[in-house]
């Protein structure tokens, strides 16, 4: 079953339950008003009789003819429509009628004349005629104590079971016109509320046939629930595509960088199986064994990336990067002399994570400065703190700096803007690694660079969270 076709019966189901309960209300409340304004209009006539009546002493004289007359009581169809009152004797026998009677007379329930004869006010409903009804108090005349007669006041149901059942006809036909609507119009709302998520669907399966992550949902209706989960679909699919062009390049950069090194240990392989002469069979293992180490550390660095790229937390242990930074500044030092490596500012400041990989990111941008400048350039090494509550760990350099249009692909994994001579000289993997250290303990690492005839070079900027 949908959940179209779900949506739709509950709502259903909700509006029927809600209408029968407001129907069952309705119609309670309109019988007992009304049978309530009945029995006041027959207590009020009853009173009436008994003052037209009027006071006496003698049994005897309820039957005289004068006080038997009910001709004075204001009885008619005009101004009581359905009133009928009808006097009987102790004995229960009719004595007198109103002439709205015409000749005929109450129906009469013994246990109402014996209730009455006790001197107990009676209410009846009875039934006078085929499908017709009659509400009925009788009531005791009492002369010195003694129940000498009753008088029988009653009024006709007839327009109250009409009304009755015409409310009942209009709830029932009223209520079943409402819940087909509800439920063709819930249909309709849930179609249409539940329209993206079909979309959603088509486009997923349009992805799973075609492979094609480059397609979005695109919906443009209002920004609710759905809205934003078809936003955050095109969201998803947008990183998704991300992550696998990503990794396409990945594995096109790895096989390329890979290949290389492998192509030149082939050639020499195939030159060491012809060649005799010693010198160039020593310069061909040279160039093995340097090929094999430049794999070995393509390998080392993909390694290390695959690590972090691992949903885990870094090292807890504590490390005081101005020693690191420290430590890196003497390296460089004698990794290029040529250089003007220089120790600026150095704040103490602990963080935590992985002494390792954080001298890695160090090291990296260190002989990123030293491999990108020329003999004579100046490398500035600083650790100044965050007022926010880091460390900036800075490393600038004088160098030719980077072009505008290599900047945003600089930190990319295999990615070198570099001249052909430096590229040679590194991975391709030493900034992402710097990126992808940084991450991995909750900071990050941010670029300025400069290219012109009187301002040049680069600045990277590594932001860590310090230890509490």
């Amino acid at each position: 079953m949908s959940i179209r076709l779900r949506l739709t019966i509950w709502y259903t189901l909700l509006l029927s339950l809600a209408l029968i309960g407001f129907s069952v209300l309705v119609y309670v409340v309109l019988v007992q008003g009304l049978s309530a304004e009945i029995d006041r209009t027959l207590d009020r006539f009853s009173h009436e009789v008994h003052r037209a009546l009027g006071p006496t002493t003698d049994p005897t004289d309820l039957r005289h003819s004068h006080i038997a007359d009910l001709d004075s009581i204001p009885v008619n169809e005009f101004t009581a429509p359905g009133v009928y009152v009808q006097l009987l004797d102790d004995q229960g026998q009719v004595m007198a009628a109103s002439a709205n009677l015409r000749g005929g007379r109450l129906p009469v329930d013994p246990t109402a004349i014996q209730d009455a004869l006790a001197g107990q006010a009676a209410w009846r409903t009875l039934a006078a005629g085929e499908d017709e009804r009659v509400r009925v108090l009788t009531t005791p005349v009492f002369v010195t104590d003694q129940v000498v007669g009753l008088v029988q006041v009653g009024q006709s149901l007839h327009n109250l079971d009409l009304t009755t059942r015409q409310a009942t006809l209009t709830l029932l036909g009223g209520g079943l016109v409402a819940v087909a609507l509800a439920a063709v119009g819930g249909w309709w709302l849930a179609r249409r509320a539940l329209g993206p998520v079909e979309q959603i669907r088509r486009t997923a399966e349009a992805i799973e046939s075609a492979r094609d992550l480059g397609q979005r949902i695109d919906f443009h209706g209002p920004t609710d629930e759905v809205g934003r989960l078809a936003a955050t679909f095109d969201h998803l699919l947008a990183r998704l595509d991300e992550a696998f062009q990503s990794q396409k390049r990945f594995v096109a950069d790895s096989s390329h960088e890979l290949r290389t090194p492998l192509t030149v240990i082939q050639g020499h392989l195939d030159l060491l199986q012809r060649e005799t002469d010693p010198v160039d069979q020593a310069e061909s293992l040279a160039a093995i064994r340097a090929e094999a180490a430049r794999m070995g550390q393509i390998v080392e660095d993909l390694l290390l990336l695959a690590r972090l790229d691992a949903p885990q937390p870094p090292g807890r242990e504590l490390v005081d990067v101005d020693a690191l930074l420290v430590d890196v500044y003497r390296a460089l030092k004698v990794l290029a002399p040529d250089r003007e490596v220089v120790l600026e500012e150095v704040e103490p400041a602990t963080v935590r994570g992985d002494a390792a990989q954080l001298r890695r990111l160090l090291m990296n941008l260190a002989q990123n400065a030293a491999r990108y400048t020329a003999p004579g350039d100046r490398i500035s090494l600083a650790c100044r703190p965050d007022p926010a509550g880091g460390v900036f760990l800075v490393v600038q350099d004088t160098g030719p700096g980077i072009a505008p249009e290599h900047q945003p692909r600089i930190f990319q994994r295999f990615y070198r803007a570099g001249p052909v001579q430096t590229r040679a000289a590194g991975t391709g993997l030493g900034l992402a690694i710097v990126q992808a250290v940084a991450v991995h303990h909750g900071g990050h690492v941010t670029l300025e660079s400069e290219q012109g005839e009187s301002v040049h070079g680069s600045t990277f900027t590594v932001w860590l969270p310090v230890a509490e």
